[in-house]
Order: C-alpha cells, then structure tokens, then sequence
C-alpha cells in the first residue's frame, strides 16, 4: 500500500510539472520569410539616416511550384534596428535571419564608421557570423535587386562570388563578419573589404577591387593590387600571370597552380626592422604569342620572377607609405615580441622605417600540352 500511495503521488508532482510548461512556439515554414541579404543605404534624412533593405525568399507549399519568389522590403529609421522592426510590421509573416548570408553597406556610409554600422549585426545572435560581408560602390540595394544573366533561381549570386566553390577569382575578397569585427577591433591588422560595382549595361555585378579599412582612413585598391594582396594574404594559390613587351604587347601568359609564402620580422637593427619575404610559385606556359620551346622555360621563369618582384615591392611600400597593414605585419610583431607591455606602439613608430626584401622564384615546369 505504501508503495502504491508512492506511486500515485509521483504521478501526481509529474503531471503538475508538466502544467506549468509552455506550448512549442514552433512556426509552419508557410508562416516565415526568409532573409537572404540585407543591404544598408544612407537614407539622406539626417533624422532617419539609415535605410534599410532586406531580400527575402518567400516558400511555398506547392512542391510543384518552379522557382524561389523573392520580395523586397525596405524602411528608413535612426538604427538599423528601428528600420527592421518598421520592416517587419510590413509583411504578413515572421522575418527569419538564420539563413542571411549577405550584408551590404554602402560607400556612402564609411564616414560614419563602420564599426557602428555593423554593431547590429554582430550583436543579434540569430545572424550568423559566417555571413560574407561587403561594400556597395553606389547604392547597396541596387545590388540585392540586381538579377544577372547567369542567376539560378534558388540562389543569390553573391553567395557564388564570396564563398569560392563556384568563382574562384584572385580579384574577390571575401570577408566573414566575424573575421571582419576580429580584425576591426584587433591592434596590428587592418581588414580588407570587397567592392561590389554593378555593370547596368552587361547586367552584372562586377567585384574586382577591394578597400581597406584603416585607422580612420579608407585606402580603396586597384584590381592588380587587389590580385597582388590576396596571393600575399594567401586568399588564393591559383592564379594567372600576364608579361608585356617593353613596348606594352602581350609577351606570354603563366598559370600558377601552387603558391608558397613565408615572411620574417627580423630586428637585429633596432632602429629598423627588415621583413624579409620567401616566395615560390610554380606553374606552366598558358599562353604565348609565338612558338616557345622548353628550353626557354628557365629564362622565362626568371623574367616572370623580376617583374612580380617589383610589383609586390610596390604594394608593399604602398601599403607603407598609406600607413595601413592589410597583412598584419604589426599582429606578427605583437606575438613575436614579448619583451615590452605595449608592444604594437613599439611596431607604430617601427612600421614607417621598415624595409622589405624579397627572395622569389617562378618555376615554370612545362609548355602545357603543346610540345
């Protein structure tokens, strides 16, 4: 009886337990709207200074249906919170970050500092860090509109740019969000930002520069600086290569398909440190304008290893003279220098007299199938 009496009494404390439990607050996938990229504009009205846009993919039910419809929703406010939540009094369903993969600032925006601009979204914990993040030349939400030629129906065509497992270009860099507030917030490394521009005529988007974000000073970069960064950063191993004539016609054309770089902050001169780099590449003869035998590949290796070293040399000294650090000299130096407290102050009034030297060789290994 007693055992009985046990019984009912811990059935009884288990379904009290069970009263006091909320319902599921799961929402039908009918009943949200999936945010697939947000772009942000200066509205140009110094009350609501921001405006925001917002890409959404709306599902159906129909597993017939062909196709994603998309919808385009956008709303001006103080914060780029205020915007969205005017957005969301706008649309019938519940808004869905957990799929935003693209976020868009404008150029226009870049004096108001960007760490302030992207603070919302690093701080909402239904965005995800692993979104790509980039800069609008003109109007961000021109660019979440833009269809190209070549869009697949249940994409956006960004996410193809910046995740490299369709282009793999050496002009793109793309950026994480959370890498990007890591380096923005992080003494030594300055981030690097790519430059959306759309190409109205050809219908396209065209991203073949990039923009780095200083200390209070933005330095935008051509596309053969932005190539020359993203093989130093080693953001690509794979590459092209084009050597002119004196006279500016096209010599021969290299294709690099392995890429090794190492660098070194010695500071046996204390007054001025030497980074000393060490390149390979390694690659084959994609393209010549005359007949070449591989008896000439030594000679052209050789070449093409003179002409990249002066330009990385100028990129370098350009990244110098800018007094920017894109490749994170002045990181290397805080975590291979522990004699002092305040070791990147140290690197600050180091950094103007560095000096670089590059030790680069170009191999290449054959003429392509032609023999």
């Amino acid at each position: 009886m007693n055992k009985r009496f046990r019984f009912v009494h811990f059935l009884f404390i288990l379904f009290l337990s069970i009263s006091f439990l909320s319902g599921c607050s799961f929402r039908d996938i009918d009943n949200r709207a999936f945010v697939l990229a947000i772009a942000v504009d200066d509205s140009g009205d110094t009350k609501k200074p921001y405006k925001v846009t917002i890409k959404v993919v709306i599902p159906s039910g129909n597993i017939k249906q062909e196709g994603v419809k998309y919808a385009f929703f956008s709303e001006k406010g103080v914060s780029i919170s205020e915007a969205l939540a005017l957005i969301r009094a706008t649309i019938d369903k519940d808004i869905d970050f957990s799929h935003t993969k693209i976020i868009i600032v404008s150029k226009s925006l870049l004096d108001r500092n960007l760490g302030n601009v992207t603070d919302f979204f690093h701080r909402r914990r239904d965005i995800q860090l692993v979104s790509w993040i980039g800069i609008a030349e003109k109007r961000a939400k021109d660019i979440l509109k833009m269809e190209p030629k070549s869009q697949s129906s249940v994409t956006t065509p960004l996410f193809n740019f910046f995740s490299r497992t369709a282009v793999q270009s050496p002009y793109i860099t793309p950026m994480y969000l959370f890498d990007f507030r890591r380096q923005q917030i992080e003494t030594g490394i300055d981030p690097v930002l790519p430059i959306i521009k759309i190409d109205k005529k050809e219908k396209r988007c065209v991203i073949h520069r990039a923009l780095v974000i200083g200390d209070g000073k933005y330095v935008e970069l051509t596309p053969q600086q932005t190539m020359i960064y993203n093989i130093l950063r080693g953001n690509i191993e794979r590459f092209n290569a084009e050597i002119k004539e004196k006279n500016g016609k096209f010599k021969y054309g290299v294709f690099i398909d392995s890429t090794s770089i190492y660098y070194k902050i010695n500071r046996e001169n204390s007054k001025q440190p030497i980074i000393n780099y060490k390149i390979r590449h390694q690659g084959i003869l994609e393209e010549s304008s005359k007949y070449t035998e591989s008896n000439l590949l030594k000679e052209y290796g050789k070449e093409t290893s003179k002409i990249a070293k002066k330009m990385i040399l100028e990129l370098l000294t350009y990244f110098q003279k800018q007094n920017v650090d894109p490749l994170g000299f002045g990181l290397r130096y805080k975590a291979t220098n522990l004699h002092t407290g305040d070791t990147y102050k140290e690197w600050e009034s180091l950094y103007p007299q560095a000096k670089f030297t590059l030790d680069i060789n170009v191999n290449i290994i054959s003429t392509g199938k032609m023999e």
